[in-house]
């Protein structure tokens, strides 16, 4: 009788736990049905998009203002061939970390070296010459502590990860800050400008403009 008995209670835990997890997963197949997209819904997206995309890369000015996405254009003439080498500079600003970067090319081989310095509330709501004067000193900073860099001029690429309307390829500006960014004169201005001048205060541009 006794092994009757537990034979019986775990029968009955068995079949209790099994009502339990096919309960949870009904509620959770609700749950999701909730987000699925009918393929129509999706066919209308891509046609909402691409129009968006067609009025954006348009010649008239007017139908490109329709667009709430901005097709702009970058001026960069070719791909890397593999055939690049040396040392470069680069400077990548998007987002609440800022970073500089020292990439060394030989031949099919790369090595890269790289600080990550966090930005504050204050530098971001700041305003242009104390966000880029704190660039050009991190930037200085990371030169400084690499005396095997020396004096040389290097290449320096700059990663600005905002809506910016390109010139050329050295000259872009700033259509409308987003990801948290409210520093003032900046938006309308010529960012790479804006370095280069923060450069020049610092006494750094020696170093790295050529």
């Amino acid at each position: 009788m006794e092994i009757s008995f537990l034979f019986s209670c775990k029968t009955e835990f068995i079949i209790y736990v099994t009502e339990i997890l096919h309960f949870f997963l009904i509620q959770l197949k609700s749950i999701l049905s909730r987000f699925d997209t009918p393929k129509q819904t999706l066919e209308e997206v891509i046609k909402l998009l691409k129009k968006d995309f067609d009025n954006g890369l348009s010649a008239d000015a007017n139908i490109r203002a329709q667009s709430s996405v901005k097709m702009l254009p970058t001026f960069v003439r070719a791909m890397p061939d593999g055939s690049e080498s040396g040392n470069f500079l680069a400077l990548d600003l998007g987002g609440s970390n800022f970073r500089v970067l020292l990439i060394q090319i030989a031949g099919n081989q790369s090595e890269k070296d790289s600080e990550v310095h966090p930005l504050t509330e204050d530098h971001m709501t700041s305003n242009a010459e104390i966000l880029f004067d704190h660039i050009a000193c991190c930037l200085d900073d990371f030169v400084k502590r690499r005396p095997h860099i020396g004096h040389r001029a290097l290449p320096l690429g700059f990663t600005f990860s905002f809506p910016v309307d390109q010139k050329s390829l050295i000259s872009g500006l700033l259509i409308r800050w987003t990801k948290g960014f409210t520093a003032d004169g900046v938006e309308g201005h010529d960012v790479v400008r804006l370095l280069k001048e923060a450069l020049q205060r610092k006494q750094v541009l020696f170093y790295f403009i050529q």
